[in-house]
């Protein structure tokens, strides 16, 4: 590739297994990869892919922004995010001890009994954090499921930390109720509990009842990705918040003036490995919660020549940033080149 080429690329990638998005059914992933050559001739890659259902950009316009945009240091703020993301993670200039090893989070799948045992596979491999959805069955159900596992963890992994994701599921007495049960046994602690309430603009008054503490991560997507809220109404929510859940692709690279020093947990899409490694790769580059990119499991295929490094509790950031260089360019299909 001839130094100071730019190229734009889409892919079109399998899952594993459909998966439910904001209520559409997935079978693939689709996305566009961005390609810069160095003065060396050097390639650093970008990707911009937007969510179906979250993202307020399609993929037909995430593919248009990022050919108009390709040729820009630094894009407008009105760009859209997945399109940001790319072109951040494309300048190749960030400092960074790739040395450094960044910690990730286990996602618990299956039904009560396998999450349990991905559980306890977790711990004994040195997981700091496992996360747990809840919602999606009845409260009483969520409730001793959840006691099951913080009593689980708390024999077999001390210090492992249980995160729960709602996903607005509850009103704001049965998120009320879930939390003050849950809160009745000292076991494992739960570290936060994303998003528990259907109606958002609820968080401060939950906040004040219970002790545990929440996460923003649909509210994020919606102030600073989709723009249906307002930052000034989402002031509150700010406010009540103990942490937030930061998906790069979905609200764009760089965290807002609104988030006062919380702790940032950096969150998957269902990107593949270039945009998973620039996760990686950004989390590497401040203080580091366990990262929740497990949806990278999702993809049958990859555009990458091998699979990121990503089955043990931590993930070394070099490693991952040299396969995520190792693009296979047969997988993808050339949209736009200049000069």
């Amino acid at each position: 590739m001839t130094p100071g080429t730019t190229r734009v690329y889409r892919y079109d990638l399998p899952l594993v297994r459909p998966v439910r998005v904001a209520g559409e059914r997935l079978t693939r992933r689709q996305g566009w990869l961005l390609e810069r050559a160095d003065a060396d001739g050097r390639s650093a890659w970008g990707e911009a892919a937007p969510l179906p259902g979250f993202s307020r950009e399609t993929f037909e316009e995430a593919g248009e922004a990022l050919i108009a945009l390709c040729g820009m240091a630094d894009p407008p703020p009105d760009a859209p995010p997945s399109v940001r993301f790319a072109l951040h993670a494309a300048r190749g200039d960030h400092p960074l001890s790739v040395s450094r090893r960044v910690p990730l989070c286990a996602l618990l799948r299956g039904d009560g009994l396998q999450k349990l045992t991905h559980a306890s596979e977790a711990a004994r491999k040195g997981y700091q954090a496992v996360k747990l959805k809840v919602g999606g069955r009845k409260v009483g159900e969520d409730i001793a499921l959840t006691s099951d596992l913080r009593s689980l963890l708390s024999v077999l992994g001390p210090g492992v930390a249980v995160r729960l994701d709602a996903n607005r599921a509850w009103s704001l007495e049965e998120a009320e109720f879930f939390l003050r049960s849950i809160m009745e046994e000292d076991l494992a602690p739960v570290v936060f509990i994303e998003e528990p309430l259907k109606d958002w603009t609820q968080l401060p008054e939950l906040a004040a009842r219970t002790r545990v503490p929440l996460a923003l991560d649909e509210t994020l997507q919606e102030v600073f990705g989709a723009r249906t809220v307002s930052r000034a109404d989402a002031a509150a929510a700010f406010q009540a918040a103990s942490c937030w859940v930061w998906k790069p692709t979905l609200c764009g690279p760089c965290f807002p003036q609104e988030n006062p020093g919380l702790p940032v947990v950096f969150s998957a899409a269902y990107e593949s490995g270039v945009g998973i490694a620039a996760i990686v790769k950004a989390a590497g580059e401040g203080v580091v919660e366990p990262l929740g990119i497990d949806t990278y499991a999702a993809l049958a295929e990859d555009v990458l020549a091998r699979r990121l490094p990503l089955d043990a509790p931590e993930a070394e950031v070099g490693e991952v940033l040299a396969a995520a260089g190792e693009v296979d360019r047969s997988k993808l299909e050339l949209v736009y080149e200049h000069p």
